[in-house]
């Protein structure tokens, strides 16, 4: 799927649709029709049929996890050298991958080209979106699905509800009054969330939107005051400066510009830390 930027009245539009009996072995080969079309616009812009003529330029890929780990040929989110930020090497802590920095020395475009980390890669340079001289790091963002509401919301409300940890579980009270309460909020919800509120007690079998409308909506107000002492704190950002802000008489060049989104069918999530030399499941199998 793609969408135009700053186009508020053109909705998301198709871009293709795949499909196969088995994983494709080749993200090169399986991104071919892909690349040369992108390469073709890129040098040659986009002519509607009223004449005018407009630059081309896709901003950002839009992936999960799993399938970011295919399409640029690197190790999945869940191994010891997954972070797809920066190059330190996680350690395994009672079956899970931790990493013990708070930011190591950080990925950029130009060395995810030259293959420094030779750890994190699976494929030589060029490799998929490469081929159409795609930024790997600036042009292909981060998803939330598996790394937040996933990865640490869906784990919290596991531990929260369960007596996996002495530390961080409710008493069966505390458990009993927050799903009541989750639960109290269901007639309310508006129809643009695609689910309503689940019993916190199947919080395992949450899916990605469940996680996020609890972490941004439901939850502020279901869980206050439910763990006294343990609040965590989110920094301010900084407002932007003046130096970041464009000049008003500066020209501006007419450019034509898209996100591509790659939504796979979701599959079983890993539960367990994978080792270096294993990849995450496809987002391709069927």
């Amino acid at each position: 799927m793609g969408r135009f930027l700053h186009q508020p009245n053109y909705s998301p539009f198709l871009i293709g649709i795949y499909e196969g009996q088995k994983d494709p072995k080749d993200a090169t080969e399986f991104l071919e029709d892909l690349t040369n079309e992108i390469n073709h616009l890129n040098e040659n812009g986009v002519f509607t049929k009223d004449g005018k003529h407009f630059h081309f330029q896709i901003t950002s890929y839009i992936m999960d996890s799993k399938a970011r780990a295919s399409i640029t040929g690197v190790k999945g989110h869940t191994s010891h050298k997954g972070c797809g930020r920066c190059e330190q090497h996680g350690i395994s802590i009672q079956r899970r991958v931790v990493f013990s920095q708070t930011c190591g020395q950080l990925r950029t475009d130009d060395s995810f080209a030259q293959r420094r980390d030779s750890y994190h890669h699976n494929e030589e340079y060029p490799y998929g979106l490469e081929v159409a001289n795609v930024k790997m790091i600036s042009q292909v963002p981060l998803c939330s699905m598996h790394l937040i509401y996933l990865g640490i919301v869906r784990t919290l409300g596991v531990l929260w509800m369960t007596a996996k940890s002495k530390t961080f579980t409710l008493s069966p009270q505390k458990r009993k009054e927050l799903d009541k309460k989750h639960m109290s909020l269901t007639p309310f919800l508006p129809t643009e969330f695609s689910r309503k509120p689940d019993s916190l007690y199947f919080v395992h079998k949450w899916k990605a939107t469940q996680c996020r409308q609890f972490l941004l909506y439901t939850g502020p107000v279901n869980s206050k005051n439910k763990k006294k002492g343990q609040i965590c704190q989110v920094p301010q950002e900084d407002d932007t400066s003046d130096e970041d802000l464009p000049e008003q008489n500066a020209p501006q060049e007419e450019t034509f510009e898209i996100e591509v989104f790659s939504s796979p069918k979701p599959e079983n999530e890993m539960t367990d830390a994978e080792s270096d030399d294993v990849q995450s499941d496809s987002p391709f199998e069927e």
